[in-house]
C-alpha cells in the first residue's frame, strides 16, 4: 500500500504563524479572503474590455462562490454587492453588441462584473505585502537554496491551481 501523501508538519506551523499577518493585511486593505478570490478571478480569468479593465459574467462569479465556498445564491449575491459597494468592482448589463465583442456571442447572460482600478490596486497591494513578508522571511537563505525553494513553490503552485479550478464542464452552454 502506498503511504498517504501529507504536508510536512512545518507547513502547518508556517500557516498558523502567517495567519495573523495575512489577517492584518486584509484588515488594512478593507477586504477579505473571499473578496481576494473574486477579484483575482476577474483579473486572471476575465477578458480585457479594450479599456484596460477585466470583465467576466456575473453568473460565473456567482457559480464559483456557490461551487467553491458552498455559499447560497443569496450570500454569493451579497458578496458581489459588498465588493461593488466598496468600489472594487462594477456590475453592468452588457448590450448584445458588447457581449458579442467581449465574449463572442450575443446570446446568454449579459450582466458583467468589471474589475475597477481600486480593485486592481488592492490586489497589487495585497501581493506586495505578501511578497514583502516573504522577502523578510527568506532574507537569510542563500541564493542557491532560495532558487530551489522558488522553483519548487512555483511548480507546486501551478500544479495545484490546475487541480483547484472548478470543473468547467458544469457550465451551461449558453454562457
Amino acid at each position: 500500500m502506498t503511504p498517504r501523501r501529507e504536508l510536512p508538519w512545518q507547513v502547518f506551523q508556517l500557516a498558523s504563524g502567517l495567519l495573523p499577518y495575512i489577517d492584518h493585511i486584509f484588515q488594512e486593505l478593507g477586504f477579505n479572503p473571499t473578496g481576494l478570490f473574486v477579484l483575482s478571478h476577474v483579473k486572471h480569468s476575465g477578458v480585457d474590455d479594450g479599456k484596460g479593465q477585466r470583465v467576466t459574467l456575473l453568473i460565473e462569479i456567482r457559480r464559483l462562490l456557490i461551487a467553491v465556498y458552498g455559499y447560497s445564491p443569496a450570500r454569493a449575491t451579497t458578496i458581489i454587492q459588498e465588493l461593488h459597494n466598496h468600489g472594487f468592482i462594477d456590475v453592468k448589463d452588457l448590450t448584445q453588441a458588447e457581449r458579442a465583442e467581449l465574449l463572442g456571442s450575443k446570446q446568454g447572460y449579459k450582466t458583467a462584473v468589471i474589475l475597477l482600478k481600486k480593485g486592481s490596486t488592492v490586489l497589487d497591494q495585497f501581493n506586495q505585502r505578501i511578497n514583502d513578508r516573504f522577502a523578510e522571511l527568506t532574507a537569510d537563505i542563500s541564493e542557491r537554496k532560495f532558487k530551489a525553494l522558488s522553483v519548487a513553490l512555483s511548480f507546486f503552485a501551478k500544479h495545484a491551481i490546475k487541480k483547484l479550478k472548478p470543473d468547467s464542464e458544469n457550465k451551461d452552454s449558453d454562457i
